[in-house]
């Protein structure tokens, strides 16, 4: 369903002329409608990301504090040192999405918020891991780091960071986080009925 003050601004926007006022009142008229079920999102998001961040720093600094001491295995296939969502993790996520869940409602709302959460911490999460190795771990203040960071480390860097983020989040966030939304929009129906939309 379209917002009629979108809509309209947009409308407005073509037959007149670009307005710039009109289109932000649109804009911030569509953003208030929604405003609600925008944090949902974000916090849905946010909290998915974190949670694979988390994971990755607690291998890093709790689990094997000896990594970060003599070199940093950016990606491997050695099962020891492979990241994975720790159970905090996953009972924030679990939350998180029972949360959004009775937030969204809608089935058909909780899928697509669900696919563009995950796509937004997907991102988020692969920013963050970057950052805790490149900055945290020390990859970028490595002498050698800097003399390939020309481009080509940079990107190595975040593509096994990548690699590492997906590992850590496929299959079983999606799955959770899809399972939890409905479970909780099923709540919030049983709950307060008329919520159902």
């Amino acid at each position: 369903m379209r917002s009629p003050h979108l809509k309209s601004s947009i409308t407005n926007a073509f037959l007149k002329g670009f307005d710039a006022r009109a289109i932000a009142q649109g804009v911030r008229g569509w953003i208030k409608e929604r405003r609600w079920v925008l944090f949902a999102y974000l916090a849905w998001s946010t909290a998915i990301a974190s949670a694979i961040i988390g994971s990755y720093w607690h291998l890093y600094a709790i689990e094997h504090p000896e990594m970060m001491q003599y070199g940093v295995l950016i990606y491997t296939e050695y099962e020891k040192y492979i990241p994975r969502i720790v159970p905090l993790g996953y009972v924030i996520i679990i939350a998180a999405s029972l949360i959004a869940g009775a937030f969204l409602v809608d089935f058909r709302k909780v899928i697509a918020y669900l696919i563009a959460s995950l796509i937004l911490s997907f991102l988020i999460a692969v920013l963050g891991s970057f950052i805790f190795v490149w900055f945290v771990l020390g990859v970028g203040q490595n002498p050698i780091t800097l003399a390939l960071a020309n481009g080509a480390f940079v990107y190595y860097v975040v593509d096994y960071v990548m690699l590492n983020v997906l590992r850590m989040s496929f299959p079983l966030v999606p799955i959770a986080c899809f399972l939890t939304s409905i479970v909780g929009a099923v709540l919030r129906v049983m709950f307060q009925p008329s919520a159902e939309v």
